[in-house]
């Protein structure tokens, strides 16, 4: 992880980090969830669930640089994942 962090802030130029995750209260993806916490993510509170796919998400979130322009609100991150998803079908 801590690689991933360097590139994403040296070689990408990135300043946040977002994943979603299965948000059922399944013990794997409770313990997917306290993965990502360790490795200083933030759970949102917003449930997300997709139309083509039956598990419902939550987003986090990790900031790489304190003053980062991120929503922490997980209604406004799916809609940044929404947009990374349409532009990845779509080849932009």
């Amino acid at each position: 992880m801590d690689y991933i962090k360097d590139w994403a802030v040296n070689k990408g130029n990135f300043d946040t980090m977002v994943i979603e995750v299965e948000s059922e209260k399944l013990p794997e993806n409770l313990a997917r969830v306290h993965f990502w916490e360790k490795c200083g993510f933030s759970l949102t509170e917003y449930i997300h669930q997709y139309i083509w796919v039956p598990e419902p998400y939550q987003a986090m979130f990790l900031k790489l640089h304190p003053n980062a322009a991120l929503p922490v609100k997980g209604e406004a991150l799916f809609k940044n994942i929404g947009e990374f998803h349409k532009a990845s079908y779509q080849g932009v």
